[in-house]
């Protein structure tokens, strides 16, 4: 029966040991050794370039929201009773009663819900309605084959 024993594989070219060339120069007593370690690469925070990229993402982050804040703001400040609005479930409806936090909006004839102001995303500017002056020319062309 034959033992089987694991063998560390040889050194590469140019190493003394598994652990690589010893640079330690020798210290005298009472000073300590140079760290170990490359030269140049400290830890992550001392890398400008991955503060950058750690900073550019979120300042573009907090400006994007303080741009959807302020719109937010205005469309709250510009509601008044009376105007179709709709909302951010998609509902379309009129104020009927405001508060400074919440608004009453009639869905229906009849049928009103309460609500808070900021989720209104803005007010409905309604269907457009076609152009009775783009419709007229072709009405008349179609007139004029006729006779």
């Amino acid at each position: 029966m034959s033992t089987f024993s694991f063998q560390a594989p040889p050194p590469a070219p140019g190493r003394d040991g598994p652990s690589g060339p010893t640079n330690a120069a020798p210290t005298s007593p009472g000073t300590t050794a140079p760290a170990e370690g490359p030269p140049g690469r400290g830890d992550a925070t001392s890398n400008p370039m991955m503060l950058l990229m750690v900073l550019l993402p979120v300042l573009l982050l907090m400006m994007t929201m303080r741009g959807q804040n302020k719109k937010q703001k205005q469309v709250e400040s510009s509601l008044k009773t009376g105007d179709t609005v709709v909302t951010s479930s998609g509902m379309i409806g009129k104020v009927t009663e405001m508060t400074e936090l919440r608004v009453k909006i009639e869905i229906a004839p009849g049928v009103s819900v309460r609500m808070l102001k900021s989720a209104i995303t803005g007010i409905d500017a309604g269907e457009a309605k076609p152009d009775p002056s783009k419709d007229a020319p072709a009405k008349d062309k179609a007139q004029e084959k006729k006779a």
